[in-house]
């Protein structure tokens, strides 16, 4: 989708450090727009899924992802990335005039700082892609359905918009004063609708309905496909919410960029209790990194890990 006029010719060579779901899908669609993903690093789990979408890239240590690359995509999770940050900037391993991309949810620009004020003068950019990602090959054709928020300096929005229609997708600029509030509205798009299906098929089961799916199924097709007609929803969906990585500094991010008397703040603090209450329900246990999250969003648990 682009010439090769746009700021971004010559082709660039990718490295990516998380060639996970989104990660590996990412790469893919670049690598279709004619560039070059020369290295990757994943986890054993991942590795399969980024050879088969990404078969000319060398799997290797994060730490020999950045020195083979002219751009390098961050897409781990929001937990780790300031901490691979800090440990690759300790290491040295950037380059002047580098391309550093991240896709963590609800994070800009400044996950880049210490690579700045370490004097490496590089080039940030945050994508906040509006899709589901199942890492599988066909994410790279949905792409086209798809928004992509950037957020970046106003000097380099040239450059993060040709990123950007290179995947295929549509950019969008995203202020940062803006990304708490589009993080929370996207989540309830995403992790709340999941704990809202999952709470309605329940329901069902619950009154007697043999077959929940069968029932739960049209009436939800239908009330989104009426809600997104009418202009009341909104149009995107991200990646998982603060629930799936029990993130609790992302919950607080998100709930103080909505104002109290907002009906998102219900709605978002409603469906996100839900999806807590669910994912402590699927468990033995409840794991340590969710305790602060739980009592963020009031939901107790008794000793063996049910959600009160």
């Amino acid at each position: 989708m682009r010439s090769d006029t746009t700021p971004l010719a010559p082709r660039l060579r990718i490295g990516i450090i998380g060639a996970g779901r989104v990660g590996a899908v990412l790469g893919a669609a670049w690598e279709r727009s004619g560039h070059r993903v020369v290295a990757h690093s994943v986890g054993d789990q991942g590795a399969e899924r980024a050879a088969a979408l990404l078969p000319r890239s060398v799997r290797s240590a994060p730490e020999e992802v950045p020195p083979k690359s002219d751009l390098v995509l961050l897409a781990t999770p929001g937990q780790d990335a300031e901490g691979l940050v800090a440990g690759l900037t300790a290491a040295n391993v950037w380059r002047q005039g580098q391309l550093l991309v991240h896709t963590v949810p609800g994070v800009g620009v400044e996950l880049f700082a210490p690579v700045l004020a370490a004097g490496v003068p590089v080039v940030g950019v945050s994508l906040q892609p509006a899709m589901v990602f199942s890492g599988e090959r066909q994410d790279v054709e949905r792409l086209a359905d798809s928004v992509v928020c950037h957020l970046c300096p106003v000097e380099v929005d040239a450059v993060a918009q040709s990123l950007v229609l290179e995947l295929g997708a549509t950019p969008m600029r995203l202020e940062a004063v803006d990304l708490p509030r589009h993080d929370a509205a996207v989540t309830a798009a995403t992790e709340g609708v999941a704990a809202l299906v999952t709470t309605v098929r329940r329901a069902l089961a619950a009154g007697g309905v043999g077959d929940p799916d069968a029932v739960a199924g049209p009436l939800l097709r239908v009330s989104l496909e009426a809600a997104l007609g009418s202009g009341e929803a909104p149009t995107g969906t991200s990646p998982s919410g603060p629930v799936s990585r029990w993130d609790a500094r992302r919950w607080r991010s998100q709930r103080a960029a909505v104002d109290s008397d907002d009906p998102l703040a219900e709605v978002l603090l409603a469906l996100e209790r839900a999806a807590a209450r669910h994912a402590v329900a699927a468990r033995i246990e409840t794991p340590p990194a969710a305790r602060e999250l739980l009592r963020e969003l009031g939901v107790e648990t008794q000793g063996d890990g049910a959600a009160d």
